[in-house]
């Protein structure tokens, strides 16, 4: 009984933790591993049908991308929240008008923007401590921005444009500002737009299984253990990760 129960949690468990396409890997022809039955339905005390696995999904995949990151330094008169908004649409539309993306708003998804406070300019008044804050703040904008493989020259030779001619970008922002309502954002004045480094991504292209077939050597292991009476073993591959 108690070799029954063990083994056929130890198959539960394997099967959850392995992908259909490395379970295949450990499913020979024994009718003791038995660990290819369809679908864990087997008729005994372990109900194991009663387990809903409808939540369990997939790992994402990410197609191949070329990835760029770089930074800018931006003068305007806007929160960092309104900074990043208008930067992210502004790069996204830009893309879009080279045929990269589907949509602007898809575009505009390639790029991930952090911005930061570089400097508040302040005014102080003549013979007095007081100062006081003047419209435009400087914002340090940290980007990232990942697309299709494909686009990957296309894109190249955006950043280079807009590194030669940051009117480009300038006069996409101001205008990313005025759909958004932020009136008091007419005059964007970039300083920098540097590119960082280039790499191609494919880190997401499979799902890693290295980890997943150690914790299952470690319950085959415990099942073979467990006809000796060492259920310990079970405990230890499950804990002891």
């Amino acid at each position: 009984m108690a070799y029954s129960m063990h083994r056929h949690l130890a198959k539960f468990l394997l099967l959850g933790l392995l992908s259909p396409s490395v379970s295949a890997q450990f499913c020979p022809d024994d009718p003791d591993l038995d660990l290819c039955w369809d679908p864990m339905c087997d008729a005994d005390e372990m109900d194991l049908c009663s387990v809903d696995m409808s939540s369990s999904t997939a790992a994402p995949t990410t197609a191949p991308a070329s990835v760029y990151t770089g930074s800018t330094s931006i003068t305007v008169d806007a929160t960092a929240v309104q900074v990043k908004d208008s930067f992210e649409k502004a790069m996204g539309q830009l893309l879009y008008n080279r045929s990269i993306g589907s949509s602007a708003q898809e575009a505009a998804g390639f790029v991930t923007a952090v911005v930061s406070v570089s400097s508040i300019r302040r005014l102080a008044w003549p013979m007095s401590s007081i100062t006081r804050q003047l419209a435009t703040t400087d914002f340090t904008v940290t980007w990232t921005i990942r697309v299709p493989l494909a686009t990957a020259t296309v894109a190249q030779q955006l950043l280079t444009d807009v590194g030669s001619n940051t009117a480009l970008l300038t006069n996409e922002m101001v205008s990313q500002f005025s759909i958004a309502g932020v009136t008091s954002a007419t005059t964007v004045t970039i300083t920098s737009f540097a590119t960082d480094q280039n790499f191609q991504d494919n880190t997401n292209m499979a799902v890693r299984t290295t980890g997943k077939l150690s914790m299952a050597l470690l319950i085959l292991m415990s099942c073979f253990a467990s006809t000796q009476g060492r259920v310990f073993v079970f405990a230890v591959g499950l804990f002891g990760m």
